[in-house]
């Protein structure tokens, strides 16, 4: 469901309707200081994601709640659409509470930003659908050389 440029989305957590900023400035300011709201609890969750060998649902409730998994996602869906530069920043303060939750952010925010390559009609259903499993792979072709 889009309103007024801004997607709502749905998670356990609570509703999220706030916009990212646009300015680039801006957001990158209001996603990293995202990711010190969330800090302790990433910090706290860490060595139980390792221990479980999946990302603690603590985590995951943070994750989503400051909308860390639309990093990369079209403006236009209700993500971020981080430049380059603020998406590793946002990755590198993730890595510095807890590398699991980074990794994890890194892998689904790549996943659903792949949501605006399968239509609008069909991505608008998968992010209104949010949170979900989801999961990638990417496969390369082609032959490694040693660079000289």
């Amino acid at each position: 469901m889009i309103e007024c440029g801004k997607i709502i989305i749905r998670t356990k957590v609570k509703e999220m309707t706030e916009a990212f900023p646009r300015e680039r400035a801006t957001k990158r300011k209001f996603l990293l200081d995202a990711v010190d709201s969330i800090s302790k609890t990433l910090r706290a969750s860490g060595a139980r994601s390792e221990e479980s060998a999946t990302l603690a649902p603590e985590a995951v409730d943070a994750l989503v709640r400051t909308g860390m998994f639309r990093l990369k996602l079209a403006e236009e869906m209700g993500g971020a659409e981080a430049d380059p530069v603020t998406e590793m920043l946002v990755l590198e303060a993730l890595a510095y509470h807890d590398l699991t939750s980074a990794w994890c952010t890194m892998v689904g925010a790549t996943a659903i930003a792949s949501l605006g390559t399968s239509g609008a009609e069909r991505a608008e259903q998968g992010v209104q659908e949010w949170p979900h499993t989801d999961g990638g792979n990417l496969v390369l072709s082609g032959r490694a050389c040693r660079a000289r």
